[in-house]
């Protein structure tokens, strides 16, 4: 307590708050219950993901405003990968759906490594962020498989029932990509 009494008189009050903000929940996994940073069960994906933090960054002289998602992921496929395709969604503080996106990388990812990913989202409330949710959309294998398959994508009727657990009203439709006009 003292030392933020003296960072407040001392004039240091504005480091302290962008440093509260900037340090998310800690990482969720499949053994831990994280209502804050949700990820999606898939036994089936060729890539595991390891830790989700979602968290809202009021934007300022150096810092993009957004909800920033940071994902650990492993190629637990045991074929080299060549792109990945996460879905990443946003609900806010009353579990409302606030936003979608898909964050994608394209840095090869050999058999069993791990690698991470950061992406911003930038939604109308963002600043009402409170649940990120991520799952594994589709991944690009490096070279097909004996039945000549290259992409792999998640079975998106269950991704749908495992979302409407959080927001029951929850349709497909809201995942769809938006089209600019």
């Amino acid at each position: 307590m003292r030392k933020i009494l003296v960072a407040v008189l001392m004039g240091l009050w504005a480091p302290l708050a962008v440093r509260a903000q900037v340090d998310p929940l800690p990482p969720s996994s499949p053994q831990t219950k994280d209502e804050r940073n949700i990820i999606l069960q898939q036994p089936d994906a060729p890539v595991k993901i390891l830790s989700l933090k979602s968290y809202y960054l009021k934007g300022g002289r150096y810092l993009d405003e957004g909800i920033y998602f940071t994902v650990e992921y492993e190629n637990v496929s045991g074929r080299p990968i060549q792109a990945i395709q996460f879905g990443l969604l946003s609900f806010d503080v009353f579990n409302e759906f606030l936003d979608s996106m898909g964050g994608v990388t394209m840095d090869e990812l050999a058999p069993g490594k791990k690698d991470k990913g950061e992406w911003r989202m930038r939604a109308l409330r963002d600043f009402m962020h409170w649940t990120g949710l991520v799952y594994v959309r589709k991944v690009r294998f490096k070279n097909p498989d004996a039945n000549g398959v290259i992409i792999w994508k998640a079975d998106m009727d269950d991704i749908i029932h495992q979302i409407k657990s959080i927001m029951e009203e929850f349709d497909a439709s809201m995942l769809e990509e938006k089209r600019e006009q």
